[in-house]
C-alpha cells in the first residue's frame, strides 16, 4: 500500500514540476507524460508483486517499449511555436506556388 501512495505522491510532484518550470510541451503533453509515468509505475508495482523477478523485468521492458512506440506516434508533444512555424511554412509554400501560376 505504501508503494502505491509513493507513486501517487510522485505523480503530484511531476505535475507540479511540469507546470511550474517552462518546458516546450503542449498543455496536453504536460498532462500526458506524468499520467503515463504514474500508470507505468503502478503497473510495475503490481507486476512485481504478482510475478517472479525475471518475469516482471521482461514485462516491464515490454511495457516501456510499447509505451515509447505509442508516444512517438501520438502528436501530443508539438509546442505551439512549432505548430505556428509549420503553418507559416505551409502558407508560404501555397502562396509562393499561386504567384507563379
Amino acid at each position: 500500500m505504501g508503494d502505491y501512495l509513493f507513486a501517487g505522491l510522485a505523480l503530484l510532484l511531476l505535475l507540479a514540476l511540469f507546470f511550474l518550470f517552462p518546458m516546450k510541451f503542449s498543455k496536453t503533453g504536460k498532462w500526458v507524460i506524468p499520467t503515463i509515468a504514474f500508470v507505468v509505475s503502478t503497473l510495475g508495482i503490481y507486476i512485481f508483486e504478482l510475478l517472479t523477478l525475471w518475469h516482471s523485468i521482461l514485462l516491464m521492458i515490454l511495457l516501456l517499449l510499447l509505451t515509447a512506440i505509442l508516444l512517438q506516434r501520438l502528436p501530443l508533444f508539438i509546442s505551439s511555436t512549432e505548430k505556428q512555424h509549420k503553418m507559416e511554412q505551409k502558407n508560404s509554400i501555397t502562396n509562393g506556388s499561386s504567384k507563379g501560376i
